[in-house]
């Protein structure tokens, strides 16, 4: 009896939440506490802070992706370290429009970024190089539709057979059908012009 009224103690000391066999006390919001409060995966993120283009993006649902919120074009990624966030800026086109828009997104656990846009997703980077990143995102919008959405983001203005061949292999292990990739380098850029560097 005596070790429970403890227990208890401890927890609302605590405001809640117990301790972890650390010593440290969880963070909100599922972030994970760290001795210097910087994960050590954010030496990797850092490096994504700059200009990106969307190159191919693919979904389950494919209206998602065709005419819907994930029409979108990335423009640039700020990687903000002290406050262990992210801030995307990017372009949507729907129903012939092109709308400018932003959204920040914070690291929580097995580094998945959590970003309120078009309803809640959680978003994690599948694979990285020096010009090219691919992105795996869970949608799950106002009615309550899950969609699983494949992003390439690039440096160049265009992929190469590298980039094809990596995103049709994560495509095939997150069971999306072949038929619902789009190649945004080839579609109406929103706006019209893209910085960007093609291949020598």
């Amino acid at each position: 009896m005596k070790i429970l009224l403890l227990l208890l103690g401890v927890v609302l000391v605590c405001d809640g939440h117990l301790p972890l066999p650390d010593g440290h006390l969880p963070l909100p919001d599922g972030h994970l506490p760290l001795p210097d409060g910087r994960p050590p995966f954010w030496n990797n993120f850092a490096k994504l802070s700059g200009e990106w283009n969307t190159l191919l993006v693919a979904a389950t649902n494919f209206d998602k992706i065709s005419n819907g919120p994930f029409h979108g074009y990335m423009r640039k990624v700020d990687v903000d370290i002290p406050n262990g966030r992210m801030v995307f800026k990017f372009s949507v086109m729907m129903n012939g429009l092109c709308t400018e828009k932003s959204a920040v997104g914070t690291i929580g656990r097995d580094k998945i970024i959590n970003i309120g846009y078009a309803g809640q997703n959680n978003f994690k980077i599948l694979h990285y190089t020096l010009h090219s990143i691919i992105v795996h995102n869970v949608n799950v919008d106002s009615e309550g539709t899950t969609t699983e959405i494949l992003g390439l983001l690039g440096k160049r203005l265009h992929p190469d057979d590298n980039d094809f061949a990596k995103f049709r292999e994560l495509m095939r292990e997150n069971n999306i059908p072949e038929e619902n990739l789009i190649d945004m380098s080839k579609t109406e850029k929103c706006p019209k012009k893209e910085k960007g560097t093609n291949p020598s």
